[in-house]
């Protein structure tokens, strides 16, 4: 969730208003945009979080500094849980927490030089797992972090563990000073905080009987985790030397390890052990029905995300199209006959099945082209971390005329509308020559190979 401005710790002078709501309790009692809440019962606040928790009491009393330097207090009587009616400027008032920890296996310090400063920028901070999922180790709590928790509750936390060895654990965050991490999950579990962890696998060092001890500390935990995913480590081409990815024989091994642990974690009270999709791609194996996914508690981290948009696309495809339909497009609409999909190398075997249910279906003709990630290397194979540069080139290099160029929205997330080599969508389809659109979802596409593709753009063959 880093930006452009400047990473890290800053020094917190309160929650800076963005925006005021018409009718709101800030508009009533005179509060404007450009006010910062330096204090909410004479404490000031750190973040968002920290705001909504003070301000839920039905008598709140602030302190106001307008952009002046003018210092007001107001008193607040408002029925409890009632929101103040504010949009805040920032969702971290003091800057996020960094990293403490040097992993041998860290994606940032794999990053290739050159990129945009805010992408190496290594958080590790609680507040972002509890509003955007972030994984974070728990190295770096302090005392005051600890007693935030029991007292606010902050959940659910995301919490990377990799091993329940000490030592493996230390080593492997090259933090030879962290923290007993059973304790440190017992400890938040008891205070009623629900806890999804995942482990990251690096081949020989915390798989094998090291996996078996995480597996089973873990499961004796009272209460369970949330949730538990097993992921393997991602490699590029900076990687430092020694660590590489899984093959797909060792990915098979891994498997065939967490099947027994899996129908433990079931029978013995854990409420879910998973495996990354990238885990069942390598090995070639098929992925698992949607119901053994549960509510899908680690979608984010790669785990049930293929088997979810299959069954979803082919659910909202087949409800609403069938072979009867015409390939006409629905009025103020070009007619969209020819599409091409770009993915990742790792998803591309998964769409291209899709694909092929979607040529028999009465739709538009579909290709898909998987990328190949010139960025960060050949190993690295997920759609989100492609280049707008590798998304052109295999483009061009699919050949035909495409009424329609379907790229992941994953790709656009880094910075929300550009890719990470910081080309915008306009700029893909000035370079490929066609109309172009970012789907992130199975509704989006399957609206798209419906023939509902935009009718910007010419059709030609793009460079």
């Amino acid at each position: 969730m880093a930006t452009d401005q400047e990473p890290g710790p800053r020094p917190c002078f309160g929650a800076v208003v963005a925006e005021v709501v018409p009718g709101g309790i800030a508009e009533q009692v005179g509060i404007e945009a450009g006010d910062v809440i330096a204090a909410i019962d004479g404490r000031t606040p750190r973040d968002v979080l920290d705001y909504q928790f003070k301000t839920a009491p039905g008598l709140v009393r602030l302190l106001i500094v307008r952009p002046g330097g003018e210092q007001w207090e107001v008193e607040v009587e408002k029925d409890e849980g009632d929101p103040l009616g504010l949009i805040l400027a920032e969702e971290l008032f003091d800057g996020p927490r960094k990293c403490v920890n040097r992993c041998f296996f860290c994606f940032v310090d794999q990053l290739p030089p050159g990129m945009r400063r805010a992408l190496y920028l290594k958080d590790d901070d609680i507040r972002l797992s509890v509003l955007h999922g972030n994984f974070v180790t728990l190295t770096n709590l302090t005392p005051g972090d600890l007693e935030r928790l029991r007292i606010q509750r902050l959940s659910p936390l995301r919490v990377s563990i990799h091993a329940t060895d000490p030592g493996l654990r230390r080593k492997m965050l090259g933090n030879p000073s962290a923290p007993p991490i059973l304790e440190q999950l017992e400890r938040l579990l008891g205070w009623g905080i629900d806890v999804h962890g995942q482990l990251v696998l690096c081949p020989g060092v915390n798989d094998g009987p090291a996996l078996d001890r995480t597996l089973g500390d873990l499961l004796a935990l009272r209460p369970p985790l949330s949730s538990l995913a097993v992921v393997p480590v991602g490699v590029t081409r900076h990687a430092p030397p020694g660590l590489r990815r899984y093959g797909p024989r060792e990915a098979a091994e891994v498997l065939d390890r967490l099947g027994p642990w899996r129908e433990r974690y079931r029978d013995e009270g854990g409420r879910g052990l998973y495996a990354a999709d990238e885990l069942y791609l390598v090995a070639g194996r098929e992925l698992p029905l949607e119901p053994e996914y549960g509510d899908f508690p680690q979608l984010e981290n790669g785990v049930g995300m293929c088997r979810s948009f299959i069954s979803e696309f082919r659910s909202k495809f087949r409800s609403e199209l069938h072979p009867a339909v015409s390939r006409r497009a629905p009025p103020g609409r070009r007619s969209v006959r020819r599409v091409l999909l770009l993915t990742g190398a790792l998803f591309a075997p998964v769409l291209r099945r899709l694909a092929e249910d979607l040529s028999g279906s009465g739709g538009p003709e579909v290709a898909v082209a998987a990328c190949r990630n010139e960025l960060f290397g050949p190993e690295v194979t997920v759609a989100g971390l492609l280049s707008g540069r590798d998304l052109i080139r295999d483009a061009a290099a699919a050949g035909g005329e495409w009424d329609l160029v379907v790229v992941p929205r994953q790709a656009f997330r880094a910075a929300g509308d550009v890719t990470l080599d910081d080309l915008t969508l306009d700029d893909l389809r000035r370079e490929m020559g066609c109309p172009v659109v970012a789907a992130g979802s199975s509704g989006e596409l399957a609206g798209l190979v419906r023939g509902e593709g935009p009718a910007r753009g010419r059709r030609r063959r793009p460079r």
